[in-house]
């Protein structure tokens, strides 16, 4: 889902942020320090389960919201889209774990 609508423009947030999307920054904004804690740990499954907790919280904003279809919330809802996709592709590739195609848009 987040690889088919990743190579849209983006803009700032325009107006209130729902629950739903703030949980997702919330989630994206604490990977860097699970990635941390997990290394210094040497415990993969902690970024495991944090990626899985990312992916079922964009799917969660991805079901309630359009990320294209409100004009004044599609620019900073593509960044939200991009950033979970990054992120997930990053993560799966420190873990070894190949994505989809569709995914790899990814890619740096």
């Amino acid at each position: 889902k987040a690889g088919s609508i990743s190579k849209k423009d983006s803009s700032e947030v325009d107006g209130e942020l729902s629950d739903v999307e703030r949980s997702l920054i919330l989630d994206i904004l604490a990977m860097p320090l699970n990635l941390q804690k997990a290394l210094i740990a040497y415990e993969p499954q902690v970024l495991c389960d944090n990626c899985y907790k990312l992916a079922q919280k964009y799917n969660r904003f991805y079901n309630k919201h359009s990320i294209l279809g409100d004009e004044k919330k599609a620019g900073y809802r593509l960044e939200l889209n991009n950033s979970t996709g990054q992120i997930l592709h990053h993560s799966m590739n420190m873990l070894g774990i190949d994505l989809p195609n569709k995914m790899k848009v990814f890619v740096d």
